[in-house]
């Protein structure tokens, strides 16, 4: 079942990446709500989504052992068509609301896109698809908490005197997740209107639909339009 808004954005403030599980596997309740939830958001948009729940095998590799990954044995795989900016950009905004959702359901979470094990994972995308990211879930250990991960100047040079709707909408950027952990974006205000600018790799447009989807949560209706740089 997809959350109302009132209730996500009762959420944004509490989450926080979690690389660290506990040895508490899925119950068979939780294997059905999540696997609902994951049926509801297959029929949303041109994002596919799997779960592989108890599969250690992506995240035994030297990259998620450098990262801190302990106990990573349930994650959804996000597929969506080759060269195609507008997916991944959905991508984001499905994986954002999934992370919310999943926490809702108790479990912490981590977007991971280059330290889990392709070869090793049971992920494997169709014909004419690309895998560009995974989302990592579980019960998480006691580990650290919500943080802004920017200031909003960071992230705007016109936040600053912007219009309040603007400011909650940058506001909620900074407690974004990143798939690399890089935040490639800024934002303006122009001619009235929120746009995002996202910067490098075709990452950084998973990362600016996960920003999009903050954005417009809690920006009093006011959508985020987007313009890739050159």
């Amino acid at each position: 079942m997809v959350l109302d808004k009132a209730t996500l954005l009762g959420l944004l403030e509490k989450r926080h990446s979690v690389r660290r599980f506990s040895s508490l596997p899925l119950d068979n309740d939780e294997r059905e709500r999540l696997y609902s939830l994951l049926s509801d958001l297959n029929q949303r948009g041109n994002t596919r989504l799997e779960a592989f729940v108890d599969e250690p095998s992506a995240f035994d590799c030297p990259a998620a052992k450098f990262m801190r990954f302990k106990r990573a044995r349930n994650y959804v795989a996000f597929y969506v068509k080759k060269d195609d900016k507008a997916a991944l950009m959905d991508a984001g905004e499905v994986g954002a609301l999934l992370s919310l959702s999943l926490l809702s359901m108790g479990f912490g979470n981590c977007f991971v896109a280059g330290t889990f094990s392709r070869k090793q994972s049971h992920a494997k995308p169709k014909d004419g698809e690309t895998l560009p990211f995974v989302l990592v879930f579980g019960h998480g250990e006691n580990e650290g908490k919500p943080h802004r991960n920017k200031k909003p100047t960071d992230l705007s040079k016109d936040y600053d005197g912007a219009p309040e709707w603007f400011q909650k909408g940058i506001e909620a950027i900074t407690l974004c997740p990143s798939s690399i952990n890089r935040f490639p974006y800024v934002f303006s205000l122009e001619n009235g209107e929120a746009v995002g600018h996202p910067r490098g790799d075709s990452l950084s447009l998973v990362d600016i639909g996960i920003a999009k989807f903050f954005f417009e949560l809690a920006s009093e209706g006011h959508p985020l339009a987007v313009k890739i740089l050159k």
